[in-house]
């Protein structure tokens, strides 16, 4: 079982023998931002989200990346553990397995698979990157990526028409409009074969911003496979801007540098949110861009939330509630987005459920890994010690009987939430297409280890040769963290 101990010796030791490139932040431009670090929670006496007025003085995000995008052009395995080693190699297997199946799902272009499928796959991918700087991982993101890209269109698909009223605030949508899209090909509804769901396109351009900063990050190294990164990142940072975020502020008659262009509704849309706004405003003030600001402020300003809102019942939902459980203290929220004023229904005053979690916990993961502020070790070991005494409530797993609670809170109120019940408790092969593995290294008493490795070992039908591509990805990464200093 894998402990860390000593991250600060384990950070150090990765400064000073793996990042040795032009593009890591000068030192003297880290002490200048770290000097300029205190964004503190902006009281509004209501329990709500601060205005993103009261940011407007505000300085930005800290930037001290641990495990950063870029990679090692002489990165070898031979430089991992064995235990890290024998991870790398199982994550290879399975991301053969899966290559041809993950090109599929880009090929049909289908929003719902673009915000969850592939965010949590390219997610996975680039842990691997961060882990082992070997670049073959970003050449896999390509493959995915590059399909991607081919079904951008200014237009919607199926016999559908070419207007549709959305709602009070993004009124009524046409297409054309002149901005490129993905459509939601699978399913029904009004947002059918359409880029009308706010909920999708959250989750969808956090995931690309991901994308195109890993592009950016290793735009001066030499690609493997010959692929030009710096004309992946220039491309994706303007379909975000000039496409994504342009489109969705004429629906909703926000002007720049107003950052409240889209709904973000739920748990696992506002944080993917964070990270559409961290890498989008890291991208711009490497480019020495003074459109950084407002991007990074956003940051600061719906981490605020995350920590600082309040959960209350049949009022609003909130952010992270902390909790005491034998497992240490641990962290659990609302399926609602912290403050969304407009939360109506039942579920959004539920615990968000696992199957909601398992994104905002990818996006919990890369934010700590970049440094964002606030996101911290002890916010992953809250979440980690949270999945562990309520989400994990079968052990061992001898079954793929849905061993995993419903929600975050298992099966009980828990500071005030209740359980979720509006979705169904999460099966062992439900478990593998998580990033849970990687919590293991934020978890002491090591049972989500334990569970996530009981659950490999009972679906992937030679644990050597594994199909799925999350336990691995998330296994190397903890092996790489929980690996004492020399």
């Amino acid at each position: 079982m894998l402990r860390v101990t000593t991250f600060a010796d384990a950070r150090e030791r990765t400064r000073s023998t793996r990042f040795r490139t032009p593009y890591r932040v000068a030192t003297a431009s880290i002490a200048v931002v770290l000097a300029m670090v205190g964004c503190q929670p902006v009281a509004t006496g209501t329990g709500r989200l601060a205005p993103a007025a009261a940011y407007a003085e505000q300085p930005l995000a800290a930037y001290a990346p641990w495990l950063p995008l870029v990679g090692d052009p002489d990165a070898t395995s031979t430089a991992l553990s064995a235990e890290a080693r024998a991870w790398s190699d199982r994550l290879w297997v399975a991301i053969a397995a899966s290559r041809d199946a993950m090109e599929d799902r880009a090929r049909r272009g289908d929003a719902y698979d673009i915000g969850r499928w592939l965010y949590q796959y390219q997610a996975a991918l680039l842990l691997g990157l961060r882990a082992t700087g070997d670049l073959r991982f970003l050449d896999e993101i390509d493959v995915v990526a590059e399909a991607l890209r081919r079904e951008l269109s200014d237009s919607w698909c199926g016999r559908v028409a070419p207007r549709v009223e959305v709602n009070i605030r993004y009124g009524t949508v046409v297409e054309p409009d002149g901005y490129r899209n993905f459509r939601l090909t699978n399913g029904s509804g009004r947002d059918w074969c359409r880029d009308t769901g706010d909920l999708n396109e959250s989750l969808i351009h956090g995931h690309l911003a991901m994308v195109m900063y890993a592009y950016h990050a290793n735009r001066s190294l030499q690609s493997p496979a010959g692929i030009d990164y710096g004309e992946r990142a220039d491309f994706w940072l303007s379909y975000l801007r000039d496409d994504f975020e342009a489109k969705w502020r004429g629906r909703s008659g926000v002007a720049w540098p107003s950052m409240d262009f889209i709904d973000l509704k739920f748990c696992h849309t506002y944080t993917q949110m964070i990270l559409y706004h961290h890498f989008v405003g890291q991208r711009l003030r490497d480019d020495g861009s003074p459109d950084a600001g407002p991007y990074l402020r956003q940051v600061a300003r719906l981490t605020d939330g995350m920590f600082d809102v309040p959960y209350v019942p049949r009022r609003h939902p909130g952010g992270f509630q902390e909790v005491d459980t034998p497992e240490g203290p641990a962290l659990v929220y609302s399926f609602g987005a912290p403050g969304f004023e407009d939360a109506e229904s039942r579920m959004s005053f539920e615990a968000c459920g696992v199957t909601y979690a398992r994104y905002l916990a990818t996006t919990a993961l890369v934010l700590r890994l970049e440094g964002v502020d606030r996101w911290t070790d002890a916010v992953l070991s809250g979440l980690a010690n949270g999945l562990a005494h309520f989400a994990f409530d079968t052990e061992p797993v001898r079954s793929d009987a849905r061993p995993v609670a419903a929600g975050v809170t298992g099966s009980t109120r828990v500071a005030g939430i209740p359980p979720a019940r509006s979705v169904g408790r999460m099966t062992t092969a439900q478990l593998l297409i998580t990033p849970f593995a990687a919590y293991g290294a934020w978890n002491a008493s090591g049972k989500v280890e334990r569970v996530v490795l009981e659950a490999y070992a009972l679906v992937e039908a030679d644990v050597d040769r594994p199909e799925q591509v999350y336990v691995p990805a998330g296994m190397l990464l903890a092996s790489v963290v929980g690996t004492p200093a020399p």
